[in-house]
């Protein structure tokens, strides 16, 4: 994340000059902005790019850094719901079928294994994972009851045998 507001704001800088003041910025230099970085990339990074752009603008807004909103202009918009579908479309789908998730999973170690099959068994993402407690898991009833970490909504979830029989080969025994 600090990775990506930091290429924005070097983007910011290398567009407008580091000497430019804020007050100066108008909407055709916003609209300036957009053409460039959609020259460069595709729809999904170019909405996600704008939104980080004015990210970047509110952030000093609310933090007294400059005195009033910065005004974009209506072109410096993320790209359209329907643009975005046939962006989509036109890349195919990102479904990997069964086979393919049995090979990834016959080569995983135990422990990535383990990560695998709880993705696929629960839902979960990389940092569900990585924020997983053990005491969410109930290996003997086959149950992992975790709620949301950003959220905090609650998750039970059933676990599947092939879930549970390689997690067991890397915990910790005792009470």
């Amino acid at each position: 994340m600090f990775a990506e507001y930091r290429e924005t704001t070097d983007l910011i800088v290398s567009a407008f000059g580091g000497t430019r003041l804020v007050d100066d910025l108008a909407a055709d230099d916003f609209e300036a902005l957009r053409a460039r970085m959609a020259e460069r990339w595709g729809a999904v990074r170019l909405g996600n790019a704008i939104t980080r752009v004015k990210s970047v603008f509110k952030y000093a807004l609310d933090n007294g850094l400059i005195d009033k909103p910065t005004r974009f202009g209506g072109e410096f918009r993320k790209p359209d719901r329907a643009v975005l579908r046939r962006h989509r479309a036109a890349n195919g789908t990102k479904m990997l079928e069964a086979g393919e998730l049995r090979r990834l999973i016959d080569a995983a170690s135990v422990l990535l294994r383990a990560m695998v099959l709880l993705g696929l068994n629960a839902g979960f993402g990389n940092h569900d994972i990585a924020t997983l407690p053990l005491s969410a898991l109930d290996l003997d009833g086959g149950w992992v009851d975790f709620p949301r970490p950003k959220t905090g909504i609650a998750r039970r979830c059933p676990l599947w045998l092939e879930t549970v029989a390689p997690s067991v080969l890397f915990l910790p025994s005792g009470p």
